[in-house]
């Protein structure tokens, strides 16, 4: 009878001691999944507050062609025109690399060869495909002007295989603005600054946003 005893209290312990095991390791089960859940929002959280801010651009691949400069389709939330400027009722904002282009048309000659080519996205019923256009680079200025001001180009060029399409560039040392006649319609890649930084908008000049002088109706 004693031993049944001793037998059953040794059977109440080892019940005992891994029942209090189990609930350790519930306790530390409980401990790590909180703590994987509140680091998972706190992820998330910062992640939406990253994507979502009004001055953070996102950008896609748009017109990219082997050693010509890279253009990019830049997604702005809150994006808004300068006041003093009317908004066309549509465009499109694209961005590239301002060092990258600069130094690819200061390596334009003064020629009629076109012998270098350039791609840029062109505003066409709504949509901004890819057209390649030859260029070269105009005279705007007498020689010693240019000297004293080397940052300030200007190109001509027409699109490769339809020379009725043509683009003008103008750069002012700062900006670089893009005026392209397209099937007969003007459209333009204007830059304009949001929040600190520079946007490319592609739009058209028949958008019915702008007015006309009576000449032009």
């Amino acid at each position: 009878m004693y031993i049944r005893v001793i037998s059953i209290f040794s059977i109440l312990c080892i019940l005992t001691f891994q029942s209090q095991g189990i609930d350790k390791r519930k306790k530390r089960y409980k401990k790590r999944k909180a703590k994987t859940t509140t680091t998972q929002k706190s992820t998330v959280q910062q992640g939406t507050i990253k994507t979502y801010q009004p001055n953070t651009m996102n950008t896609l691949a748009l017109c990219q062609e082997l050693g010509l400069p890279k253009w990019y389709l830049a997604i702005v939330k809150g994006f808004v025109f300068p006041n003093n400027f009317q908004a066309p009722s549509s465009y499109r904002l694209t961005t590239f690399n301002q060092s990258q282009m600069d130094e690819y048309l200061k390596s334009i000659p003064f020629e009629d060869s076109l012998s270098k080519n350039i791609i840029l996205p062109v505003y066409l019923n709504r949509m901004i495909p890819c057209k390649t256009f030859a260029i070269h680079r105009v005279q705007t200025m007498d020689q010693a002007l240019q000297d004293k001001y080397p940052n300030i180009m200007s190109f001509a060029g027409q699109e490769v295989g339809n020379p009725y399409n043509t683009i003008r560039i103008d750069c002012d040392g700062t900006q670089t603005k893009f005026m392209i006649t397209y099937d007969g319609e003007v459209s333009y890649i204007h830059p304009y600054v949001f929040q600190g930084k520079t946007y490319y908008a592609c739009y058209s000049k028949n958008d019915p946003n702008f007015s006309k002088d009576n000449f032009e109706k």
